[in-house]
C-alpha cells in the first residue's frame, strides 16, 4: 500500500517532508500510523501498475545550443508495466547545478533553455527533469553545451580511429571512451562534445552507459537536484559487462536544432590482461586480486597477458615461483623483456623476490593451472603454494 497526494507544490518542503513521513510509516508498520493528517492533502491509494509512474525518459539526450539559440526538451512517461502515462500531477525541468544559470537559462515548466554563454574549457550543462504523480517522483537528465556561435550542417561521427589503432573489439570490464566528432563540411566543429551514449533496452543489462542519479535535496527557498555517475559507466564512456557478443552503442544529439546521430557495432571479449599476486595473510601465502584464491578460474582472451607480482617487501627472505601445467603455453610478452628480466622470458617463472613482477602471454586457448611456490623463508610460509586456473579462450 502506498500513499498519494494531491493540491500538492511538487517544489515545497514541506510537502516533500510529509511524504517522505508517509512513506517511512508504510515501511516500518505496513500502514499509516505516524503519517499526521492534514487538511490540505489527502491519502488514497496508488492507482494500479498499469497507469502508476515507472519511468520517465528526457529527449534529446544530447544537445548543444548558439548563445541565444534554444532548445526544446520534451520527455515520455510509462507505467510501471511499460504502458505509456500522459497524466503525471507535474513535470519540472531545472538545472542539476544552479551556478550554471551563467550559461544556460531554462524554461522550467516547457523545458525550453536558451543559451547564455559558453564556458572555458568547454564543458556540458545537466538538465534534469522530474515528473510527479502522488508520491511517486521519477527523472532524467539530459547534457547541453552553449557554444558561441552556431555552426551550420553538422554531422557526428563516434566511429574508431583505424589510423590510430582504434578496434571495434572491447575487452569486458575495460572502459571504453569516445568524444564525438561533431563538424560539417566547412571545417567547423564542436570542441570536446559530452556525450551520454545509449544502447537497446536488450542491452542494458550487457552494456554499461551513463545513467544518472538525481536526487531531491532541500536547498531554501527551493528544492534542487544533483546529477552523479554510476561508476560502471560515465560521459563519453561505455563498459561491456559481458565478455561475448556485440551491441550496437548509438549516439544521438540535437545541434542548433539539428539532429544529428551516429552508431557503432562492438564485438565483446575476454579480457586481454590481469594481475596474480601473492602476500602474506597472517600465517598463510595467499593470492589476491585478479586471479582470486585458490583454485578461482579467470578467464580472458587467447593473447592476454597475465602479471605475476610479488607483493613482499625487497627485504623480506621469502621469494617467490611460478609454475604452469603447460609451461610451453607461457610465452614471452610483447614487447619482449630486456635479458635478465626477474622470473625469466617465458615458461615456468623462476625466482621473484618481493617487488618484483614478471609477465606472461597466453595465445593457445586452454586451461592452465598455475602454482605459486614460496622458497627460501622463514616457517611457515617456505614452501606454501597457492594455485588458481587461467582460462584462455
Amino acid at each position: 500500500m502506498t500513499v498519494s497526494f494531491r493540491s500538492v507544490r511538487p517544489t515545497s518542503p514541506r510537502v516533500l517532508g510529509m511524504m517522505w513521513a508517509c512513506f517511512s510509516a508504510l515501511l516500518s508498520t505496513g500502514g499509516l500510523a505516524g503519517c499526521s493528517a492534514d487538511v490540505t492533502y489527502t491519502q488514497k491509494l496508488l492507482a494500479p501498475p498499469a497507469t502508476t509512474l515507472g519511468s520517465l525518459a528526457i529527449s534529446p539526450l544530447n544537445a548543444i545550443v548558439a548563445v541565444g539559440g534554444t532548445q526544446q526538451f520534451s520527455v515520455s512517461m510509462q507505467s510501471l508495466t511499460g504502458a505509456p502515462i500522459t497524466n503525471a500531477d507535474s513535470v519540472v525541468y531545472m538545472l542539476s547545478n544552479p551556478a550554471d544559470t551563467v550559461r544556460l537559462r531554462i524554461d522550467r515548466t516547457t523545458g525550453v533553455v536558451t543559451g547564455v554563454a559558453p564556458s572555458t574549457p568547454p564543458r556540458h550543462v545537466r538538465v534534469n527533469v522530474f515528473a510527479y504523480q502522488g508520491i511517486v517522483i521519477v527523472g532524467d537528465q539530459a547534457f547541453v553545451q552553449v557554444t558561441t556561435n552556431a555552426i551550420a550542417n553538422p554531422t557526428a561521427s563516434i566511429q574508431p580511429n583505424w589510423a590510430a589503432g582504434d578496434s571495434v573489439r572491447l575487452a569486458m570490464g575495460v572502459s571504453k571512451t569516445v568524444v564525438p566528432r561533431i563538424r560539417n563540411a566547412a571545417g567547423d566543429s564542436v570542441s570536446s562534445p559530452a556525450a551520454r551514449f545509449n544502447v537497446a533496452a536488450a542491452d542494458m543489462q550487457r552494456v554499461a552507459v551513463f545513467q544518472p542519479y538525481v536526487g531531491l535535496f532541500d536547498r531554501s527557498p527551493y528544492v534542487y537536484v544533483t546529477g552523479l555517475q554510476y561508476p560502471s559507466g560515465g560521459i563519453n564512456r561505455f563498459l561491456p559487462k559481458v565478455d561475448s557478443g556485440t551491441a550496437w552503442i548509438y549516439y544521438r544529439a540535437v545541434a542548433y536544432g539539428v539532429p544529428i546521430a551516429d552508431s557503432v557495432r562492438y564485438s565483446f571479449t575476454p579480457p586481454f590482461s590481469a594481475q596474480i599476486t601473492v602476500t602474506k595473510t597472517n600465517l598463510e601465502l595467499t593470492s589476491a586480486g585478479e586471479g582470486g584464491s585458490a583454485n578461482v578460474a579467470l578467464t580472458l582472451a587467447a593473447g592476454a597477458e597475465v602479471t605475476f607480482f610479488n607483493s613482499l617487501s625487497g627485504d623480506d627472505p621469502l621469494t617467490i615461483t611460478v609454475e604452469f601445467s603447460d609451461p610451453n603455453g607461457a610465452t614471452t610478452s610483447v614487447p619482449a623483456p630486456s635479458p635478465g628480466q626477474a622470473g625469466g622470458a617465458s615458461g615456468n617463472i623462476t625466482t621473484l623476490v618481493g617487488g618484483q613482477s614478471a609477465q606472461r602471454r597466453f595465445n593457445t586457448p586452454g586451461r592452465y593451472v598455475w602454482t605459486m611456490k614460496g622458497t627460501g623463508g622463514p616457517a611457515p610460509w617456505n614452501g606454501q603454494t597457492v594455485s588458481g586456473t587461467l582460462v584462455i579462450k
